[in-house]
């Protein structure tokens, strides 16, 4: 529920954020081409591909600070953008250690930009494995975390009623 909040304005200016969804995994494993596919959707990257802008935010971490600065500056109904990775486990398991950390870097990038904003859902048996990396450790190190318990059977009903209905 926290992106249809999001849009709802649940937090000052939020109606008007754009918010990409992606799965480290998705794409066989590449983060990199699995943001880049996101990104493709949402914001178009008109003239590139999405390997060349795999590629792109693979080697110049600060490609993301263009994509979105760009469309962000371009866009007069976007006053910021949201970053969800979703399954962040997902860097534990299914990406080799190397692109992982190279991923890491991206993420700390993009992290400290203007007008971004980054969630990362990640299962608590995999919490630990974020403590053991230090780059992920700082970034975590401060912020908002919540930890949600398993649903009830009401939030169980209500998962399923509300998305029904709209």
């Amino acid at each position: 529920g926290l992106i249809p909040r999001l849009r709802a304005g649940a937090l000052p200016g939020s109606s008007r954020w754009v918010d990409i969804t992606f799965r480290p995994g998705e794409r066989g494993g590449d983060p990199f081409l699995a943001l880049a596919y996101a990104l493709k959707t949402v914001l178009g990257t008109t003239g590139r591909r999405e390997v060349e802008l795999a590629e792109e935010l693979r080697l110049k971490p600060d490609g993301f600070a263009a994509v979105v600065g760009q469309w962000l500056s371009g866009s007069s109904l976007a006053a910021e953008f949201l970053l969800v990775v979703d399954q962040f486990e997902e860097l534990f398991t299914l990406v080799a250690d190397d692109v992982r950390a190279e991923f890491i870097g991206l993420i700390e990038t993009i992290v400290g930009m203007p007008q971004v904003r980054v969630v990362a859902t990640i299962r608590a048996d995999f919490t630990a494995g974020v403590a053991e990396v230090p780059a992920l450790s700082r970034l975590f190190q401060g912020r908002g975390i919540f930890l949600l318990s398993a649903p009830g059977v009401l939030a169980l009903t209500e998962m399923i009623r509300r998305p029904a209905q709209a």
